[in-house]
């Protein structure tokens, strides 16, 4: 659990001055701020689910996907699911 709290901290701390994806705008999104992917503090989750296909090392995964990216890198595997910033919060399956 002591784990799971410093890293917590941390986050909280990357959301401070946002630098929590490549763009590292360093915005505060704790006091409202949108990021330039126009994302706020909070986690917009479109996929939540058990994976257990791909590395071997790993599953079962439990997969997190969040909404908000704006990277539009050209390996990316969810595309347009994981641009809006605004989309629906998903429940755990």
């Amino acid at each position: 659990m002591q784990l799971a709290r410093v890293r917590a901290v941390a986050a909280r701390a990357g959301l401070a001055k946002c630098d929590l994806c490549g763009h590292h705008c360093g915005v505060n999104r704790l006091a409202g701020e949108p990021g330039r992917c126009q994302a706020g503090a909070d986690a917009r989750v479109f996929s939540a689910q058990v994976e257990v296909g791909d590395e071997l090392d790993l599953i079962p995964t439990y997969a997190i996907a969040l909404s908000g990216c704006d990277l539009r890198c050209d390996f990316c595997l969810t595309g347009e699911s994981s641009w809006n910033s605004q989309g629906p919060t998903a429940r755990a399956r």
